[in-house]
């Protein structure tokens, strides 16, 4: 039986290494690939469009809001604020009937709004055009 060198023990330490680190880069780059959050509205209404958090909702709204941003935290308060943009990247367009999922919180649209319930709380808020319902 031949002894391995300190050359050949040297090599396969460099390949396992870099095995290593190669599954760690996959790992890692589709963790990152994760979005923090993930901006929504309804197929065919510009407004309200939201933007999902895994700790709350923020909606910028319609015509019947007293005020352009409605606010609910997966604990189940509520605000009303103010601003002209949410973030969120482009909103997706939710198909009317579908139930969407995204960082704990289940998404239900309709026809005419959008029903947004944190699963681990069961808090949340359905909005459309003219109103913003918390529960």
């Amino acid at each position: 039986m031949r002894k391995s060198t300190i050359g050949e023990m040297t090599a396969k330490k460099i390949t396992l290494t870099g095995v290593g680190i190669g599954a760690a880069l996959v790992l890692a780059s589709h963790a990152a690939a994760d979005p923090p959050s993930q901006a929504v509205q309804l197929d065919s209404i510009s407004y309200p469009h939201c933007v999902i958090q895994a700790d709350r909702v923020n909606c910028l709204g319609g015509q019947g809001w007293p005020t352009k941003v409605a606010f609910v935290a997966s604990s189940g308060e509520f605000k009303w604020g103010s601003g002209t943009s949410l973030g969120g990247g482009q909103p997706l367009a939710l198909v009317p009937g579908q139930t969407y999922h995204w960082l704990g919180w289940s998404v239900l649209a309709s026809s005419t709004d959008m029903t947004f319930t944190n699963d681990a709380t069961g808090h949340g808020m359905t909005v459309n055009g003219d109103n913003v319902k918390p529960f």
